[in-house]
């Protein structure tokens, strides 16, 4: 519970710099909101909040979960590191096509040697010309010139989705 661990703590963080009452949500309603971009996440959360606050409670959420992977804390789903070994060794590039802030992922990954792996810079939804998953797969089509078939590997719908968007295999 690494993310409910660290959102818990910077929500009250954030409300105490910012002088907005927020309650505190239980381990549940934070669970429920996986997966989604961080417009979604926190209008689940806090309907009440102003969303131009959104991007703001965000950054105090990702500084925790940052401190936190740096520190040791957190898992990978069993496989994922063999998963990068036996891709690069067979000739394959590693992409990442994630809704999570730039500085989580790369956490994640320079935490646990997979940085190595990977085939082109990270790259993450700016929520402007990049709004979800597919465009991100579709941004690497483009700028990388790849046109061999891609295959998208995932544990949420809009992993799947991305891939039907762009003609990419998924496994989930």
């Amino acid at each position: 519970d690494i993310i409910v661990d660290a959102y818990r703590r910077a929500i009250p963080l954030f409300a105490e710099a910012s002088g907005v009452v927020l309650e505190l949500p239980s381990r549940d309603a934070l669970l429920a909101q996986m997966g989604q971009n961080a417009d979604g996440f926190f209008s689940g959360l806090f309907p009440e909040l102003d969303s131009a606050l959104y991007p703001v409670l965000d950054r105090f959420c990702t500084a925790e979960l940052v401190r936190d992977i740096r520190n040791g804390k957190g898992l990978l789903y069993d496989g994922v590191g063999r998963v990068f070994e036996l891709a690069a060794a067979r000739g394959h590039g590693v992409l990442i096509a994630s809704n999570g802030q730039f500085d989580y992922i790369t956490a994640i990954l320079e935490s646990h040697g997979l940085d190595r792996f990977l085939g082109a810079p990270v790259c993450t939804l700016d929520y402007k010309t990049m709004t979800k998953k597919g465009d991100i797969l579709a941004r690497y089509r483009s700028d990388l010139g790849i046109s061999a078939p891609l295959v998208m590997v995932g544990d949420r719908r809009s992993d799947m989705t991305a891939a039907r968007e762009n003609g990419a295999y998924f496994i989930g």
